[in-house]
């Protein structure tokens, strides 16, 4: 698939690099973070070392929490504005910051590089987001996971269900506190609205495309307090906005790991 829209994101968040990271600092202080971490770390070994992936890493959200906590991290991100900002964030915080400049659809790493993988609120920025899950999966070791956060934001153009929750109450709950965001947020939505994320729900569409790789124990999370609910026949729906889902990969790639290996000698 053409990445017909890649640049025109990287360019966005390229303006949106400061500003962004004026809003995820705050989410930063170990007090703050549970609610990514309890998910993130669920069911993994407690206590080991691990090799971790932040794909689409921004300002270093990621990179800056599981760094702290002893993990090496590796982050990565499109926007050579926001792989700065994540440089500076993380030494600003004592973290070691290795930040690279990559596509989340074309993953510059050998096949089960890491034990976990982590991405944020990036896969609907995306022209083929299945193909990123298929690259996120590639470098995940047997045993390892993947978890993505990400939401809804631009489904409303396709789901009467989601109308209600269009780019004006988008901006008022998200983005209140950041100044002329407005025009800018209105452009993004123009772009978001042609890419395929916005066309699905989900996670339902995440939980089946890691189904579809192979995944194990694939779970998803709906967040009550992001949410969507109407009633409808009498009965009350809730709708995800903001969601996590995770898949672990099985042990049996192990083996088909260990051939590619061999197979690079």
């Amino acid at each position: 698939m053409t990445n017909a829209y890649i640049d025109e994101i990287r360019e966005l968040w390229n303006g949106r690099a400061e500003s962004y990271s004026e809003q995820i600092l705050p989410q930063v202080p170990e007090e703050n973070c549970h609610r990514w971490l309890d998910e993130v770390l669920k069911d993994l070994p407690a206590g080991k070392k691990l090799d971790v992936l932040d794909v689409g890493c921004g300002p270093g959200f990621f990179s800056m929490v599981l760094g702290r906590m002893g993990h090496n991290v590796i982050g990565i991100d499109y926007n050579e504005n926001m792989c700065s900002v994540a440089s500076r964030n993380c030494e600003e915080y004592g973290v070691p910051g290795n930040i690279r400049i990559m596509d989340a659809q074309d993953l510059q790493f050998e096949d089960c590089s890491f034990d976990l993988v982590v991405s944020r609120d990036v896969l609907w920025n995306l022209d083929d987001p299945e193909k990123s899950y298929s690259e996120m999966f590639r470098v995940l070791r047997p045993g390892g996971k993947i978890t993505v956060f990400d939401g809804n934001y631009y489904l409303y153009n396709y789901d009467p269900a989601y109308a209600e929750h269009d780019v004006e109450k988008h901006i008022e709950i998200y983005h209140k506190d950041e100044p002329d965001c407005r025009d800018r947020l209105m452009y993004v939505a123009s772009i978001a609205i042609k890419l395929p994320a916005s066309k699905n729900r989900r996670p339902q569409w995440d939980v089946t495309k890691l189904i579809e790789l192979g995944a194990d124990r694939v779970t998803a999370v709906s967040y009550s307090d992001n949410a969507i609910v109407f009633k409808e026949n009498g009965r009350t729906v809730h709708l995800p906005f903001i969601f996590s889902v995770s898949g672990f990969k099985g042990p049996d790639d192990r083996i088909r790991c260990d051939l590619l290996s061999y197979t690079s000698l």
